[in-house]
């Protein structure tokens, strides 16, 4: 059972850390452009021109990101993030608080 509770603890910590880092990364703007393009060009994608988005083969995982690394991006950001990746970070939101609360629990703390 203890290492049910620090596995929990440390998961909680590490996904917290890390949908900070994403949404500080790809929600802030200026930073998000670079990121994003970052991520195109590491994909293999065509990168964006002023007048194109950036263009992926279809089905690759990079695709989400071609909205951000556009001029646009720059001052759309926030909300792009939002629209492209709301569910995830929903779902790893409520994942965080389920080991949270699974460490709470098992730790025997007070809520």
């Amino acid at each position: 059972m203890p290492a049910l509770i620090w596995a929990s603890a440390i998961g909680y910590r590490l996904l917290t850390a890390g949908l900070i880092a994403f949404c500080v990364l790809f929600g802030t703007p200026f930073l998000a452009r670079q990121s994003a393009g970052r991520v195109i060009a590491w994909a293999g994608c065509t990168p964006p021109t002023f007048d194109m988005q950036a263009v992926c083969p279809p089905g690759s995982w990079a695709t989400p990101f071609a909205p951000l690394s556009h001029w646009f991006g720059n001052l759309l950001a926030p909300f792009i993030l939002i629209s492209t990746f709301g569910w995830y970070l929903l779902g790893g939101l409520l994942l965080a608080l389920l080991l949270r609360g699974l460490s709470k629990l098992t730790l025997g703390e007070p809520g």
